[in-house]
């Protein structure tokens, strides 16, 4: 028994395809999970009046350097979001250091106030000091 042209399993070159459109046709294969082979068999088998397939070929209206624009835009946002994570965190550690010293401060006052003694306050100058490089606070 011969075998159809469609379950052959040949290699085929197409040639004067343009790159964009190959890149249109693989993203289009892509997007509905099948490969190239399945994708160009339906599309042709669509224009020659045979079946139509299953599952619709859809052809986006941009171009592969448009697409390509939109994922150079995609990469620079989200390099931009992964920076101002790192200068959140930045800025988080350095909130942390004078926070555990207040905490570490009110403690020692309720111990001893707790104990019964006499809490002395500290001088202001020993008191810990909010650092310069933290934005929104002001040193006298």
């Amino acid at each position: 028994m011969a075998k159809s042209a469609s379950s052959s399993n040949h290699p085929w070159s197409i040639k004067g395809i343009s790159e964009d459109a190959r890149a249109v046709a693989k993203e289009a294969a892509a997007r509905e999970g099948i490969t190239m082979g399945e994708w160009l068999t339906r599309a042709i088998s669509r224009a020659g009046g045979g079946e139509a397939p299953e599952m619709a070929v859809s052809i986006p209206d941009e171009t592969a350097e448009e697409i390509a624009g939109k994922e150079v835009e995609a990469t620079t946002l989200r390099d931009e979001i992964a920076r101002r994570v790192r200068e959140a965190e930045d800025r988080m550690v350095g909130l942390i250091g004078p926070l555990e010293e207040v905490i570490t401060e009110m403690s020692r006052r309720l111990e001893v106030l707790e104990g019964g003694g006499q809490y002395e306050p500290q001088e202001p100058s020993e008191l810990p000091r909010p650092r310069p490089e933290l934005p929104g606070i002001e040193l006298d």
